[in-house]
C-alpha cells in the first residue's frame, strides 16, 4: 500500500470522459495520484492521453446508434474491457468504476422527440448499466470478487432528487442509476456504491444549457470554440472574458453580431447563480473530492452525496441509502 492506503497498482474506468468535462478532469487526477495504475476512459470524444497510465478508448456509449444492434455493440464493449496484461505483474481487478457518461435534456415529456428519447435512454441507462455489467464480469472472469473489491461511483443530479419540473424523461434516467445502487449493495454484488448527486458543474452541459437552452445563443459557436479553439474555451464559457471571446470570433471568422448580445446575458445568467445556494461547482476540485474517495484508505462507507457550491464554497452532504 501507497502512503494513504492507495492501492499500488490497480485499474480504473471513466465511463463518459470527453474533453472538459467531470470525467476528464477525474482521468488526470487518476493519472496523477496513482502513476502506478491504469485508468481507462471511455468516451465517444475521448481525450488525448494526458500521462502514460492513461488508456483512452473510442466507443459510442448509446447502444440505440449501433446499426449491428445491442448484442454486437455489447460484445465490443466487452472485449474492450480486456486489457492488455502487464509485463511487470499478475492481472488485476477494475477497484473502481466511474459512470459518468449522460444526456441531459429539459422540457414538457409529451414534446420531446424520438432522438431525444434515444439520445437521454440510450446513454444514462443503457449505455451505463452495460458498462457496469462489462467491468463487473470481467472482474469475475479473472477471478476476483466484486463484492470484495469494486466501488462505482455514479453520477445522478441534484434534479432528480428535488423532482425538478419539466425533467420527466432527464430525472427518472438519474433516479433509475440510484436504485441500481441500492440493490447492487442490498445484494452484496459490489463493494461500495457511490450515488453522487451534483448541482450544476461548470461543464460543457451546464455551459450548452445556459448558452442554447436558456440565452437562444448559437449552438454551433459554443462547440466551434471547444472544437477549434480549445485554449480559448475556459476563459470564454467559464471566466465570461470578453477579450476572449473577441479573440475566438476573429479565430474562427465568426461574424454573427448577435454573438455578444447572448454573451452579455450568458455571463450575468451564471454571475447570478454563482451566488446562490447551488452555486457552480467547480469540475476540478469535484474530480480531486472523488479521486480521494477512490484512492483513499478502503473504509468508506456506501452513500448519497449531494455536491454543490454555495457562494463558490465546495460542499458536500452525505446520506445513506
Amino acid at each position: 500500500m501507497m502512503p494513504g492506503g492507495q492501492i499500488e497498482s490497480s485499474v480504473f474506468v471513466v465511463a463518459g470522459a470527453r474533453q472538459f468535462s467531470l470525467g476528464a478532469e477525474l482521468v488526470d487526477q487518476l493519472a496523477n495520484l496513482a502513476p502506478l495504475s491504469t485508468i481507462l476512459a471511455i468516451d465517444l470524444e475521448p481525450l488525448n492521453p494526458s500521462a502514460e497510465n492513461v488508456l483512452v478508448r473510442r466507443f459510442n456509449l448509446n447502444p440505440f446508434d449501433e446499426q449491428r444492434g445491442f448484442q454486437a455493440w455489447s460484445a465490443e464493449l466487452h472485449e474492450m474491457l480486456h486489457l492488455p496484461k502487464r509485463s511487470d505483474s499478475s492481472q488485476r481487478p477494475v477497484r473502481a468504476l466511474f459512470l459518468g457518461a449522460g444526456k441531459y435534456q429539459v422540457g414538457r415529456y409529451e414534446c420531446s422527440t424520438a432522438e431525444e428519447r434515444a439520445a437521454v435512454l440510450g446513454c444514462n441507462v443503457a449505455g451505463k448499466w452495460e458498462v457496469l455489467h462489462a467491468v463487473m464480469r470481467l472482474n469475475a472472469d479473472l477471478g476476483f470478487d466484486n463484492a470484495q473489491e469494486l466501488d462505482i461511483f455514479d453520477v445522478g443530479s441534484f434534479h432528480a432528487v428535488r423532482h425538478s419540473s419539466y425533467r420527466a424523461l432527464y430525472n427518472p434516467t438519474k433516479a433509475a442509476g440510484l436504485e441500481l445502487c441500492r440493490v447492487l449493495l442490498s445484494g452484496s454484488e459490489v463493494r461500495r456504491a457511490v450515488h453522487l448527486a451534483p448541482g450544476p458543474i461548470d461543464t460543457p452541459m451546464l455551459h450548452w444549457n445556459h448558452w442554447v437552452l436558456k440565452e437562444h445563443g448559437d449552438p454551433g459557436f459554443l462547440t466551434l470554440v471547444k472544437d477549434r479553439c480549445p485554449s480559448l474555451y475556459r476563459s470564454v464559457f467559464r471566466e465570461g472574458d470578453w477579450a476572449a471571446l473577441a479573440a475566438a470570433q476573429r479565430e474562427l471568422r465568426f461574424e454573427d453580431e448577435t454573438v455578444r448580445d447572448v454573451f452579455g446575458r450568458y455571463v450575468h445568467r451564471r454571475a447570478v447563480l454563482a451566488q446562490t445556494e447551488e452555486g457552480i461547482t467547480s469540475p476540478e476540485i469535484f474530480a480531486e473530492y472523488i479521486a480521494n474517495q477512490m484512492l483513499g484508505a478502503r473504509t468508506g462507507e456506501s452513500s448519497i452525496v449531494e455536491v454543490s457550491s454555495p457562494h463558490g464554497h465546495f460542499r458536500v452532504s452525505n446520506r445513506a441509502f
